[in-house]
C-alpha cells in the first residue's frame, strides 16, 4: 500500500493502542452525551441552544478523522486470516412424521 518506503503510513500516526482506544471511547461517549442531549431537548418542543448545534457539528466533522485512525489501523492481514469460509449446506433430516394409528 505504501509506495514510499521514506513516508511512515497511515498505522504510524498513532501506533499506540491506548491512545487510540481513548480517542475511539471519547468520541463515541461525546456523540452519545451531545445526541441524547439533542433528542431530550427536542423531545420536550424546545430549540435546540446554538451550542448544541455547533457541537454536533463539529462532532460529525471530527467522524472523518477518527473513522480514518480506525480503519489505518486495520490490518489487511489480520481481517484475512480471521475470515472464515462459508460452510456447505448439509442436508437436513426430514423431520419425524407423526405415527398414523
Amino acid at each position: 500500500m505504501n509506495e514510499n518506503p521514506s513516508s511512515p503510513g497511515l498505522g504510524a500516526i498513532i501506533s499506540n493502542l491506548a491512545v487510540r482506544r481513548f480517542i475511539y471511547s471519547t468520541y463515541v461517549l461525546a456523540l452519545l452525551v451531545v445526541g441524547a442531549a439533542q433528542v431530550a431537548l427536542t423531545s420536550l418542543g424546545m430549540t435546540n441552544p446554538d451550542w448544541l448545534v455547533a457541537t454536533l457539528a463539529v462532532l460529525g466533522y471530527l467522524g472523518v478523522p477518527v473513522a480514518g485512525l480506525a480503519v489505518a489501523n486495520t490490518s489487511k492481514k489480520v481481517a484475512d486470516a480471521t475470515a472464515q469460509p462459508e460452510a456447505a449446506a448439509a442436508p437436513q433430516p426430514a423431520a419425524p412424521q407423526p405415527a398414523v394409528v
